[in-house]
């Protein structure tokens, strides 16, 4: 499909249950990212099959950018990537995959699941989004995630500092230590030892501490390798086990949800059996996960068991070394060496102002990262986004008022009253109308310098009456912009007149199943 040339402006999307349709926005969000919202790759590939593919070409950031993936069930999956042409080195598919996204799009995952591409059966409401969303949704869509680049950043760099006050701070506790102890030297007792034995002793224990050390560093950092592998596991059979309900609900209802045709039972007791298998999987896994938590803490005690009188024997002999040293300097003693280590304790002293105050200057630098800049973007975003929303809902004829407080919190109230309508008490179709609203919006508020082209409404007008589905797709015809392409997937009668074309996915019989005839793209004239 081409959405440059052939495929431009409004299209609605038709065809029977099971055809297709929401495999179109899947293959977009698939072949950008390489995955899709709450499915293993596995499950994407068509029943029967054990290879998908999918190619994209497309333009991003002045790049013209191909991408081929594979999906095999039988073995890899490989993936290949063109820059104007030029194949793009990777030395992994977690590389490829964070260079496409760092430096050659233009728009964020989260972004395109939540404003582009967007599934009745993955839909998040922009309207009950908790703190956590909320805050990722406005990194990726304000922009936010590149302050918080800076402000990591910025944290790395104050902490160097803070090392800096650290070690010189240190340096002139070492300088007021030796000033004192010259002035107590003449009364210090003789003691016998030789200086260089004592040195070497405290290197060779320095040397079996850290050989210890790298010996508890590899065995812990193997522990928690397993546990991070039965951990990925566990998720693993757990998401299977979560879509392995969700197939069994599905038959359990009896009847489409969508267009109410009889659901097939035969395969429920299968379903069910492969679910308790799953459900044993995963218990066997968190148990033996439970107790491979306890191995690195086994690891410490033991290491902390051996290396104990190491370090016990090392402290003896640094003391040592600091005795003979400072009685083999006493011969030494005079008022000039003391004079010498002022000077450098001064230098030392205008070196820890330096640094206080290059603290602080840090300390004023994140805040307004982290916290002025971030108030002004939302001081400034947030008024622009209620003025469209009250447009767009005035269009719809809306009795409630949607605004977003300062926080990015999203209030519905009735007109003169100052009482909040709760997110939960709103039907589904009201709550699909604000929600609709609140896209609209925010596509309208920043996605204007965006050169994304594309968005697909996969089942988003379900629960709406026939006027409320016909003014909101003329909302979505009036606002779009030239080079946009807008699927609609409705299984309701939406006015033709708003469409440029129609794409019918087909299904014919093959043996004792239904299996895709053909794609046909219709123009209107």
């Amino acid at each position: 499909m081409d959405f440059e040339k052939e495929i431009k402006g409004m299209w609605k999307i038709v065809g029977p249950v099971g055809s297709g349709k929401t495999t179109l926005g899947e293959a977009i969000i698939f072949g950008l990212f390489g995955t899709v919202k709450d499915k293993n790759n596995d499950s994407l590939i068509s029943w029967g099959e054990k290879h998908a593919l999918v190619e994209i070409w497309c333009e991003s950031k002045g790049k013209h950018i191909y991408i081929k993936r594979e999906i095999n069930s039988y073995g890899q999956s490989p993936i290949s990537v063109k820059i104007d042409g030029e194949d793009l080195i990777y030395t992994d598919k977690r590389d490829i995959q964070s260079q496409l996204e760092n430096e050659y799009y233009d728009i964020s995952k989260t972004t395109v699941e939540l404003l582009c591409v967007i599934s009745f059966n993955n839909f998040k409401s922009l309207a009950s989004l908790n703190t956590q969303d909320s805050r990722k949704f406005l990194d990726n869509v304000l922009g936010f995630a590149a302050l918080t680049r800076y402000v990591e950043i910025g944290k790395i760099l104050r902490s160097e500092n803070t090392v800096k006050m650290n070690e010189i701070q240190y340096l002139i506790g070492q300088c007021e230590a030796q000033i004192q102890k010259i002035n107590e030297l003449t009364n210090l007792e003789i003691i016998s030892g030789d200086i260089q034995e004592v040195q070497g002793d405290i290197a060779e224990y320095n040397k079996k501490i850290q050989e210890q050390k790298d010996i508890y560093e590899k065995t812990v950092r193997n522990a928690r390798k397993v546990i991070e592998e039965s951990s990925a596991q566990l998720a693993s059979v757990r998401a299977l086990g979560v879509n392995k309900k969700k197939e069994i609900d599905f038959i359990k209802k009896g009847t489409c949800p969508t267009c109410g045709a009889p659901i097939d039972q035969s395969m429920l007791s299968v379903k069910e059996q492969e679910r308790e298998v799953l459900l044993s999987q995963y218990n066997t896994i968190n148990k033996r996960l439970e107790q491979e938590k306890l191995v690195p803490g086994e690891i410490r005690d033991k290491y902390e068991k051996e290396v104990g009188p190491l370090r016990e024997e090392l402290e003896k002999n640094k003391a040592l070394l600091v005795r003979l040293q400072e009685q083999a300097k006493r011969a030494k003693v005079n008022s000039g060496e003391i004079d010498k280590i002022n000077d450098e304790l001064k230098k030392h002293e205008v070196d820890l102002s330096d640094a206080q105050f290059e603290d602080q200057q840090w300390e004023l630098l994140l805040d307004l990262l982290g916290n002025d800049i971030r108030s002004n973007i939302l001081s400034s975003f947030i008024p622009v986004l209620n003025e469209n929303i009250m447009k767009y809902s005035q269009r719809l004829r809306q009795r409630y008022i949607i605004q977003f407080d300062n926080q990015f919190k999203c209030q519905i109230k009735l007109p003169g009253t100052d009482e909040d309508i709760p997110v939960k008490s709103l039907s589904t179709g009201q709550l699909k109308t604000v929600d609709m609203i609140i896209i609209m919006s925010v596509l309208g508020t920043v996605m204007g310098s965006n050169s994304l082209n594309i968005v697909f409404l996969d089942e988003l007008f379900s629960n709406m009456h026939s006027e409320l589905r016909n003014e909101m797709s003329w909302m979505l015809r009036d606002d779009m912009q030239p080079d946009e392409t807008i699927f609609v997937v409705s299984h309701y009668e939406i006015n033709e007149g708003f469409f440029d074309g129609t794409i019918k996915i087909g299904l014919e019989p093959k043996g004792q199943y239904w299996e895709q005839s053909k794609i046909e793209i219709i123009h209107n004239v």
